[in-house]
């Protein structure tokens, strides 16, 4: 979760969400989570959860720590568990940078090469979408034997979260909305 670093951004808001989850499911489940925080984000789901403070060398030397499973929270994390024989399911939220037009072809190659590599270690990948899913099938070779499983964002299927998403906005004035802090989102 070292991208609560930043809260206000679309991963940062995923891994917010989802520890929450974590933390209320947690009683019920009888399990034990750690949760990879920046030092600004310790204690950020309260006592229910372990902490262990991210760190730049983790991403060379891998995270001291004990595991049965690690999630990745998305594709492009380097934090990994030293213990190579940790099982690590890997979050694919999205393939874009196929699609940005400031990419060189060889860049792309190098990060679907990325991927490729972290799914050949992987003992099971989540994917935010059945789009994507199929999108990780059309572009990298994902094994047989993989454990693969659709969780959609927000923790229902979408005809769950549009109920409850819609929202009238009463306003007396115009206003801006935006959501982003990338150039790839048109900011």
């Amino acid at each position: 979760m070292e991208r609560l670093r930043n809260p206000y951004t679309g991963l940062g808001q995923y891994c917010l969400q989802l520890g929450q989850a974590f933390v209320a499911d947690n009683a019920t489940k009888g399990m034990v989570f750690t949760a990879l925080v920046p030092e600004n984000r310790r204690e950020v789901f309260g006592s229910s959860m372990q902490y262990k403070v991210v760190t730049p060398w983790h991403k060379w030397l891998g995270i001291p720590i004990e595991a049965d499973v690690w999630h990745c929270m998305h594709q492009d994390s380097d934090y990994l568990p030293r213990n190579k024989k940790t099982a690590v399911v890997y979050t694919i939220h999205d393939l874009n940078f196929l699609e940005r037009l400031d990419y060189s072809e060889a860049k792309k190659a190098r990060k679907l090469a990325a991927i490729q590599r972290k799914i050949n270690n992987a003992a099971g990948l989540v994917y935010i979408s059945e789009f994507v899913r199929a999108q990780v099938h059309s572009q990298l070779n994902v094994p047989a034997r993989m454990a693969e499983r659709v969780i959609y964002n927000g923790g229902g299927h979408p005809e769950e979260v549009t109920e409850k998403a819609q929202v009238v906005v009463k306003r007396d004035k115009p206003f801006l909305f935006s959501i982003g802090i990338h150039p790839k989102k048109n900011y």
